[in-house]
């Protein structure tokens, strides 16, 4: 038998934690009272392995028999691995005196659920060490059948099959079990290994809170319905066509007046859920097309509690191509415990057991989020409803915590007030990555993103730049970050170092999704930056090369098209063999927007007349849309560039009747005077702002006015008044 012992567990492996055993994990309280219970039967079983006592081993497993379902699950892998460490130093008779034990612990772990991955191959490493072979391949299988990631699986099966073929080292009689025990235990695991499969007849539910959701709820619906088992959709109001849309697709629909809490509506969503899973979608969120099987095979895993799915918002306007991805938690065990709290974006993550990361996994589905978008922002005015909702929560006494600041800093960015936005994101990093109880959360790296943005785009690039080497240490793979750094090299007027972090990106491509990356950050992005860089020093064949490539992959995106014009114009072509090229290499996939971009750019590059033709391309390409106030904005834009006066007062026209409210209109309109020069428009359209209802951004748009025209004095008083109106809990403004 000692011969035997000296095949040790060195030959396999399973994933064994480094430091003292602690059932408590960082987001958890430590004060919990099952979490508590948990490390004193841990601590028992400890120590009735390490003296050999049977009885008060299975009397501390038994302790855990009235523990929730989670907190059962982590007492077995930790007396687990508690009993793997302990066999880690011991020989002979005693080591597996030790190893029959855990053999025993494992069976019964695993016999009331035996479909859990990480106990099965824990399980299987001990039969290995014990030479009960057979078992310890079946354990092993039926971990892989389950989780073919797990890791460690591979190189254990390959253990396995290396003793069953007579390799490995050992002799013939010890491929024998080592002790009579496990004749019985390893039929009993093998059993179990047999049993451990997905399971079947599981349902989800999709839960929903609407209100005015017409436009976008059928095309939500129809994509996620084949894979769904029961629809409850929570109306808060609707007073269009919401609810004959829900009830169209089967859904059960519960009226709920609205109380200023999206976490409130959507418990009500849940508590009505008959499925054994939930899945929670926006009106705006679609699933992609053919992932519905994906998503209906999860329901299967009865080892997970949550997953992620992989959600790509767009942003912009709606042919921009702009996009955000991130990892959205989204399906979840229907438990009771598992429900949402806070006013404005919810947060469930909290209750469900993170302290086992295994059991919270990111899965391959992919969903679509519109409603980011320009338009749908616009129409729907969402920043300024949740800026007003965030800081009523922070007027009613609520105690802001970092995630709060870093939502709040979220709005306030997504209306570009970046000296807003700047303070809430400094609290939230201050916080978040401190070492206090509320350090850490999920969306930390989201908040570094927007923090080194927000600096940059504030005016403060040095700032920016020493934030993102701070993040950095933590998020090494987090493209965003390199990329703000390259932008802000250029700000600074440091082209050689923005050139080195900008071939950084491309180097490590687009981050992974969990960090709430940008779209593009590692491919196009800073392929279009570096172009444009090569064009300012004069190498427009390098410039060209680089966005014919790119044009090529990415084509739909519509920043390529703005340079990829210049470039073709400095390189020696004439406006008409530019248009000519461009709209071959777009063919059926030209849009608005890149028409708008080629017009910008024939216009700069000396070409009016192209531009002028290009913007009457726009016109009619957007005469089937009227009303449409981003495709408005997009024609008057071209429409100034090229100059075409009376076309643009026309159009002008036409955007005053669009749904956009007076005050929006305003700015947008002042903003594209300000960008092209036209200060006297938009002083004009300002101070109409200040004269009706004044505001801290009109106030901003008049100081930079005043700076353009050279009077500084007057640039400082509007900027100081501007500084006078941080909004009130009920202010309805922009701000």
């Amino acid at each position: 038998m000692t011969g035997a012992m000296a095949l040790r567990m060195t030959q396999i492996s399973a994933p064994r934690p480094a430091g003292p055993l602690s059932p408590v994990e960082p987001g958890e309280s430590a004060g919990s009272g099952e979490a508590e219970r948990v490390g004193a039967i841990v601590a028992r079983a400890e120590f009735a392995l390490a003296h050999g006592e049977r009885a008060d081993l299975l009397a501390a497993v038994s302790d855990a028999a009235d523990l929730t379902p989670q907190r059962r699950y982590q007492t077995a892998k930790l007396i687990l691995e508690a009993g793997l460490r302990l066999s880690a130093v011991r020989e002979g008779a005693a080591l597996v005196d030790i190893l029959v034990l855990l053999a025993e612990v494992a069976v019964l772990a695993l016999e009331p659920e035996p479909a859990e991955p990480v106990l099965l191959n824990y399980a299987g490493v001990i039969f290995y060490e014990l030479w009960s072979l057979e078992a310890a391949r079946a354990l092993f299988l039926a971990a892989r059948r389950l989780d073919p990631e797990l890791p460690h699986l591979d190189t254990n099966i390959s253990g396995v099959k290396a003793r069953l073929r007579g390799h490995g080292g050992g002799r013939a009689r010890q491929r024998r079990p080592l002790h009579p025990a496990l004749v019985g235990l390893g039929r009993r695991a093998t059993a179990l290994a047999d049993a451990a499969r997905p399971a079947t007849g599981l349902r989800i539910s999709l839960c929903m809170i609407v209100r005015d959701e017409e436009e976008m709820l059928g095309r939500c619906l129809a994509a996620v319905a084949s894979a769904v088992d029961e629809i409850i959709v929570v109306d808060t109001g609707s007073v269009d066509g919401t609810v004959e849309i829900a009830h169209h697709y089967g859904a059960l629909v519960l009226e709920h007046p609205w109380t200023g809490s999206f976490a409130q509506a959507r418990n009500v969503s849940f508590a009505a859920a008959t499925g054994d899973w939930i899945l929670y979608l926006d009106a705006d969120e679609v699933l992609v097309a053919g992932d519905a099987p994906a998503l209906a095979e999860l329901r299967r895993q009865t080892w997970r509690e949550a997953f992620f799915l992989h959600e790509t918002n767009f942003t912009g306007h709606d042919e921009s191509g702009v996009a955000v991805v991130h990892s959205a938690l989204r399906l979840f065990r229907n438990r009771p415990e598992y429900r949402f709290s806070g006013r404005l974006h919810e947060q469930i993550a909290h209750t469900l057991p993170t302290y086992l990361p295994e059991r919270i996994r990111q899965s391959t589905v992919r969903i679509d989020h519109y409603g980011y978008l320009g338009s749908v922002r616009a129409a729907k005015e969402k920043s300024r409803r949740n800026i007003e909702l965030l800081l009523r929560a922070r007027a009613d006494g609520q105690a802001p915590r970092p995630f709060d600041h870093f939502n709040l800093g979220s709005e306030y960015m997504a209306v570009e007030n970046f000296g807003a936005a700047i303070p809430e994101f400094e609290r939230a990093w201050e916080v978040a990555t401190g070492t206090g109880p509320e350090a850490g959360g999920h969306y930390l790296p989201a908040l570094a993103g927007r923090l080194v943005g927000a600096l940059r785009q504030g005016g403060r690039p040095e700032q920016a730049l020493v934030r993102a080497e701070e993040a950095l240490l933590r998020f090494p793979d987090f493209t965003d970050l390199v990329y703000q750094q390259g932008l802000a090299c250029l700000n600074l007027g440091r082209g050689d170092e923005a050139v080195a972090h900008l071939e950084r990106c491309l180097e490590m491509g687009d981050a992974p999704s969990r960090y709430t990356a940008v779209v593009g950050c590692g491919t196009f992005l800073p392929e279009i930056v570096l172009a444009e860089e090569e064009l300012r020093r004069g190498d427009a064949g390098a410039a060209l090369t680089r966005l014919r490539r790119c044009a090529a992959a990415h084509r739909g995106f519509f920043g390529i098209y703005r340079p990829y014009t210049l470039a073709l114009l400095a390189a020696g072509a004439d406006a008409e063999t530019a248009v000519d090229e461009l709209e071959t290499s777009l063919g059926d996939e030209i849009n608005s927007m890149i028409r708008f971009m080629i017009a910008t750019a024939l216009l700069e590059g000396g070409a009016t007349a192209a531009a002028q033709a290009a913007a009457a391309q726009l016109e009619a390409v957007l005469a089937a849309r009227p009303g449409n106030p981003p495709a408005l904005e997009l024609l008057l834009e071209a429409l100034l560039i090229a100059r075409d006066f009376p076309a643009f007062a026309e159009a002008l026209e036409r955007f005053s009747e669009t749904d956009l409210e007076e005050r929006e209109r305003r700015e947008r309109l002042a903003q594209m005077y300000l960008r092209h020069g036209y200060l006297r428009s938009a002083a004009r359209e300002w101070m109409t702002v200040v004269d009706s209802q004044p505001d801290a951004a009109a106030l901003r748009g008049l100081a930079e006015v005043a700076r353009r025209n050279g009077q500084d004095d007057t640039a400082r008083v509007f900027a100081a008044e501007a500084l006078k109106f941080r909004p009130p809990a009920n202010d309805k403004s922009r701000e």
